[in-house]
């Protein structure tokens, strides 16, 4: 099944829509009108233009309902009045134009007109794709003449906290959602794709890691891709798609491949501008970026029919492939290991696994109505969902009759559009509601978030119906997952090594499957997708799939091709462990629904600057007006645009920031979606990864010190010269640049104009398991996760916990929060040991340890043990560690690490007195939470600092004895 247009002007009104603004109204607000006539010329708009409503809907949803511009007007100069982040505490300073002119020059030279499309292809609705996809990057770095400026203009002078561009794109959706009779009848559709972390997790190899990572991405971007060829890609509210390189290559058969902006005889299509065409390019292409669950805007009286269609969608694409990969199988595996009973047992496998939710919800007519809507959903002590609503109706009930714009209120002339007559304030009864629905944005939104969480809550459970009556091995369940019976066992007495590999062999590689395994049908899956699927339906080749073994991981390898990590021997030029990362944004959920407790304040993003001792800009309007003037302190409510810049501040991270970062620390990108990351790396690499990967999520300066690049051809890293290749060019914090030297920027990317990040107003915890190469994989995920939870619970987010297995099986777990000044000692520890001749001795945390350990309470296993009154753990701890220090290095050394020491035991102090303050659970005392963390800090240093030893070179031990 597929949608079909309401008519067949649909693309061509989206396309009004979207160019309804031009990109630099803000520069000449009095003409922009006639300045977005010019760029729509050419494209045969005339007939069919989009309905004003959609305009009016989506400026209600993005800002406020403001007064008219006689009350309340406000020029933007980029400079005292400049671009807010939207997540608050950064500004981007945006150069004045000479003129309005010249701005105007800049987008009209970048226009991505289409000259023909190609293959039967729908030539407006490729047009519609290619202002979409390309007009904001062409304008701002790709065309002559580009300008960066282009990037960041705002929509709205008043509160330039959202883009022209994030702006033109909802206009253009809610055109979508005009039904014949003129009217805007939107409706929310919220869709979420499961299982996820155990299905991620379930992993022996590297390669099944990432396939179940990108197996789901792919899944939730045939959800997406059904939508943007039926509706528009810019129905998509969450996640933002404009530059997602999965849906690229998801829309490139049906959109890039048929459009040419040059001459018949001349053009290459628009696919070629994107510079996938190189390892490092395909990499993009192939990493996990899109998350399972995503928000839609959508015609309310089509909702269900839509939300059925994506369901049966994703249902189709996983049972397609599920047929390749049964089908390559059969051909490749049944002549050498028969399978073929296990058909049925296979598709009702796959029939089973996926875990589908969707909730859709109408909106009502009047904001009221949504104020209605949510009499259920009560407000909590941490938040109300309707808080925002309730502002801004507050905000129009409280402005006064002359200074309010009909566009927003209940009047007769204006209901059915704009009519001669219509500014006449007098048509406005003096009990005239707000009435744009889309001022209820928040309200709405929360309200389906829970009607969804209530849908997931109680979905249907899928009955597990088996036949038993075979062989007893065929009935041994899937040695990942252990829930699924197997489908290929090579777990029998008869299967040898050998077999195993010529298995493997007959389909990609000798390492793909393991004597011992039983393997359910999506395990199979797993294994088999890339080869029968990827590159039969995207020409991907077997080298686009090679993943590192665990061991190549260890040994800062991460584009060698994956081995057998049991067959791996233990070397000698090599660390044997290897670390699992797991990156999570804070309170992300917050963040989104608008709930975050730092949140800006409307008076943070309002438009306004002090001269001359005088406050100027839209807020002094409130400050002007007794009766608004509480509001300035009121959160700004959430609003669509948010949600679409939210998105793109995590495309930022994920699709820039992450891989390069993970790279340069010599590890593998297996997944990034969003604020969420999953690496590989060496085990001495991953804390300062870690601190990386969260400068580049906050926008900080801290990131432009990272600096390292692969050469993915000459499989080596540029170690000699990697201070000759810094990455990141951060100018203002909260919007990051490709360093201009970075050679490795494609097209598209940020290399000459921002890029938005969340920005520092948020944060992030990191989880990180450092294992054995030898050991399960997949218990080595689990456990970053868990360490990830730990450092979200136990220690007060924005942190980093790590857990350390053993050899010997013992397991150390440390952390601490970024701020603490633990990771600062970490350093200094870690710095002074590795100096040579005159470094502090390998012994130094071991006899730290064994100083500290008498005064712990709560391990020693003597109940009658009991902490001393008036004992002060730190006074004791500051005079043991340099005595340690002292006796094991230096008393320069022991001077040295002082501070650091000092810093973070107030750091310790100073959380728990936050925790406290917020009445937060905590276990032990502060005596002994200092002492725990300081030696759990002591056994961490230790364990890099010898697996830093193993992997010396025998060359460089003789030259440093």
């Amino acid at each position: 099944m597929s949608l079909s247009a309401p008519d067949t002007t649909f693309w061509k009104r989206k396309l009004a829509a979207f160019l309804h603004d031009p990109p630099e109204k803000v520069m000449d607000l009095a003409w922009h009108k006639k300045r977005a006539e010019a760029h729509q010329s050419g494209h045969e708009l005339e007939d069919a233009q989009f309905t004003s409503r959609a305009d009016h809907t989506a400026a209600a949803a993005d800002r406020l309902p403001w007064p008219t511009y006689r009350h309340l007007e406000c020029a933007f100069d980029g400079g005292k009045n400049h671009f807010k982040h939207p997540l608050g505490k950064a500004i981007l300073p945006i150069q004045p134009f000479r003129t309005a002119d010249q701005a105007t020059d800049h987008a009209w030279k970048s226009r991505p007109g289409l000259e023909h499309v190609t293959g039967g292809a729908d030539f407006d609705r490729a047009q519609f794709f290619a202002y979409w996809r390309l007009w904001r990057w062409w304008a701002s770095d790709r065309e002559e003449p580009k300008d960066s400026r282009m990037a960041f203009l705002p929509a709205d002078t008043r509160i330039p906290d959202h883009t022209i561009w994030s702006h033109n794109s909802l206009v253009s959706a809610f055109q979508a959602c005009v039904e014949p009779d003129g009217q805007c009848r939107p409706a929310f559709l919220m869709f979420s794709i499961g299982p996820v972390q155990d299905f991620i997790a379930q992993a022996r190899r590297t390669l099944d890691l990432w396939s179940g990572s990108y197996l789901l991405s792919y899944l939730t971007g045939s959800a997406l891709r059904h939508i943007a060829l039926t509706l528009g890609p810019d129905q998509i509210i969450f996640p933002n798609l404009c530059g997602q390189p999965i849906m690229d290559l998801l829309l490139k058969e049906e959109i890039w491949d048929k459009a040419f902006t040059g001459k018949v005889d001349e053009s290459k299509p628009l696919w070629d501008s994107f510079e996938y065409d190189t390892p490092d390019s395909r990499r993009r292409l192939l990493t996990p970026s899109l998350p399972n669950r995503f928000l839609a805007l959508v015609p309310a009286g089509r909702a269900q029919e839509i939300a059925g269609e994506v369901k049966a969608a994703v249902e189709k694409t996983f049972e397609d492939i599920a047929k390749k990969v049964w089908e390559l199988a059969g051909r490749k595996l049944d002549p050498l290991h028969p399978i073929a009973g296990q058909e049925a047992r296979f598709f009702g496998q796959v029939n089973r696994h996926l875990d589908i939710s969707y909730q859709t919800l109408d909106w009502p007519s009047l904001p009221e109505q949504a104020k209605e809507m949510m009499g259920d959903l009560l407000p909590s002590e941490k938040a109300d969902p309707a808080a925002g609503l309730q502002a801004i109706i507050d905000f129009a009930a409280k402005m006064p009759k002359e200074h309010r714009d009909v566009r927003n209120f209940q009047c007769d002339t204006f209901k059915d559009g704009p009519k001669k007559g219509w500014k006449d304030k007098s048509k406005l009864a003096e009990d005239a509601k707000l009435d744009n629905p889309g001022a209820a944005w928040s309200a709405l939104y929360s309200l389906l978030n829970w009607q969804l969480d209530a849908v997931r809550q109680t979905r249907a459970w899928k009955a597990w119906s088996q036949d038993h009556s075979g062989p007893a091995l065929l009935n041994e369940k899937d040695s990942l997952s252990g829930k699924e019976e197997g489908v290929l066992n090579l777990a029998g007495s008869g299967v040898t090594k050998e077999q195993v590999k010529e298995l493997g062999k007959a389909i990609a590689s000798e390492h793909l499957f393991k004597k011992g395994e039983i393997l359910g049908a999506v395990t199979l899956i797993k294994r088999l997708w890339p080869t029968a699927w990827l590159m039969k339906e995207h020409d991907f080749t077997a080298g686009d799939f090679k993943l590192p073994d665990t061991r190549n991981i260890a040994e800062g390898k991460p584009f060698e091709e994956s081995g057998d990590d049991d067959e791996a021997p233990e070397g000698k030029n090599g660390s044997s462990y290897f670390a699992v990362l797991a990156f999570d944004g804070d309170e992300m959920g917050k963040w989104v629904s608008g709930n975050h407790p730092d949140m800006p304040k409307l008076r943070d993003l309002l438009a306004g600057y002090e001269e001359g001792g005088v406050s100027k800009g839209a807020v002094t309007y409130f400050k002007d007006n007794p009766a608004l003037s509480h509001l300035l302190d009121q959160p700004r409510p959430l609003n669509p645009s948010f949600h679409l810049q939210f998105s793109e501040m995590l495309g930022t991270f994920s699709n820039v920031c992450a891989r390069r970062i993970v790279e340069a620390f010599d590890g593998r990108l297996i997944y990034s979606g969003g604020d969420d990351v999953l690496a590989l790396l060496p085990s001495g690499q991953a804390l300062a990864c870690a601190q990386a990967l969260r400068a580049a999520f906050r926008g900080t300066e801290d990131l432009n010190k990272v600096c390292g690049i692969w050469d993915v051809d000459q499989q080596k890293r540029h170690s000699e010269k990697r201070a000759d290749f810094p990455l990141f060019d951060v100018k203002h914090e909260g919007f990051v640049q490709l360093h201009a030297d970075n050679y490795a920027a494609r097209e598209g990317e940020p290399k000459n104009f921002p890029a938005i990040v969340p920005g520092p107003a948020t944060d992030c915890s990191v989880g990180i398991a450092i294992a054995h190469f030898k050991s399960p994989l997949q218990d080595a995920v689990r456990a970053a996760q868990a360490a990830e939870k730990r450092a979200k619970g136990k220690l007060g987010r924005a942190a980093v916990a790590v857990s350390l297995f053993k050899r010997s099986g013992e397991i150390l777990e440390w952390g601490c929060q970024w701020s603490s000044g633990g990771l600062a000692l970490y350093e200094a520890m870690t710095k002074a040991m590795a100096l040579k001749p005159d470094g502090l001795s390998g012994k130094f945390p071991h006899r730290v340890c064994q100083l500290l350990e008498p005064y712990l309470t709560a391990t020693t296993g003597l109940s009658r043990q009991q902490e001393a009154t008036g004992f002060t753990a730190s006074d004791v701890i500051t005079r043991e560690f340099s005595h340690a220090a002292e006796r094991q290095g230096s008393k320069d050394i022991a001077q040295d690490l002082a501070l650091p020491l000092q810093n973070y035991l107030k750091g310790i102090h100073d959380a728990r007195t936050v925790s406290e303050a917020k009445n937060l659970p905590i276990g032990s005392s502060l005596n002994q939470e200092q002492l725990t963390s300081l030696i759990g800090l002591c056994r961490t240093v230790a364990f890099a600092h010898r697996t830093a030893q193993e992997s010396t070179s025998p060359a460089e031990k003789q030259s440093n004895p």
